[in-house]
Parts: structure tokens; sequence; C-alpha cells
């Protein structure tokens, strides 16, 4: 999977971010409604497009939150190696639904493909990651925002720490 360039003037992320968030790690998404209740779904891989993260979700498993992110656009989002517990949360404020692009499936299955290497790599089974991502097969949405917070969400020390450019 290529490295897309999250590192706009500006922005949280720095190159090694970057390369991070498009990697073979899990990704979480989490909403509100307007009751304040939470919604998560795990998407299944993401893209960069102009200075937003473009993230696939199912349509079926993400329903509540695409509905949360039509409704509100906040969006706070968890980048989590399994490998390393390594793990960046990133929210946004103009989250919104777009149509996928041609190429967005073929990203979707190369990112399956590297998050079972990962998984893999500290003894998982192989087909673990098949139902772990169930839903990419069927119909997905995608999701863009620009990320105006970010936060090490590593546990250790840093934990909590905001991000900033160059972090």
């Amino acid at each position: 999977m290529s490295v897309p360039d999250f590192a706009a003037p500006g922005a949280l992320l720095d190159e090694g971010l970057c390369a991070f968030v498009a990697g073979g790690v899990s990704i979480g998404i989490g909403t509100r409604d307007a009751d304040l209740r939470p919604h998560t779904v795990r998407a299944v891989g993401g893209r960069h497009d102009a200075g937003r993260i473009v993230l696939f979700v199912p349509c079926g498993q993400g329903a509540p939150v695409l509905r949360d992110i039509e409704a509100n656009g906040r969006i706070a989002v968890v980048f989590s190696s399994p490998s390393s517990h390594r793990t960046v949360q990133l929210k946004g404020r103009d989250a919104h639904v777009v149509p996928l692009e041609p190429d967005d499936r073929a990203i979707a299955f190369a990112y399956r493909e590297a998050l079972g290497r990962d998984l893999v790599s500290i003894g998982y089974p192989p087909g673990l990651v098949v139902p772990l991502l169930a839903g990419i097969e069927g119909p997905l949405a995608g999701v863009a925002f620009t990320p105006d917070e970010g936060f090490d969400a590593t546990p250790g020390p840093r934990a909590g720490a905001p991000l900033r450019g160059g972090a």
C-alpha cells in the first residue's frame, strides 16, 4: 500500500505518522448521536485525498456511525498496531460520507492483507482477518474528514499527549 501524504503544512501528522496510519493497523471509528449515545465500527481501510483522510466503512455494520456523521460531522478514529500496541487517535469535526473512488475496493483488500500479516506475525491464525473485517465484500461507504486533533494513545507515559506536527 502506498504511503499517502497526510502531512500538509500545519497538519498534525508527520511523515512517520502518515506511514503508520496508512499501514496494516486496526482502524476503529467512533461517533455519537444527538443524545450522546456512542456508536462504533471497524473501518476496512482508507486513503488520503486532498488533505483529508477517507476511511472505508461497511454500510450495514456502520449504519449508525454513518447516520451520526451525516447529522453532526464529528468523528474520532483510533489507529492501532496489533504487534506493537502503538496507537494514535485522530478527531475531526468535518466528517461526511463520500462515494468510493474506483480504486478504493483494491485499497481495502490490500489493507486487509497488511493487517493480516501483522496479526499473523504475533501468532494469530491466518484465517482470523477475514471474519474480523467482515463486510469488506459488501457495500462500502467512504467517510472523509480532516484531522484537527490528535493524541498519542499508546499505553505508557505519553498516553493522552497531544500530537504535534513533527512529533
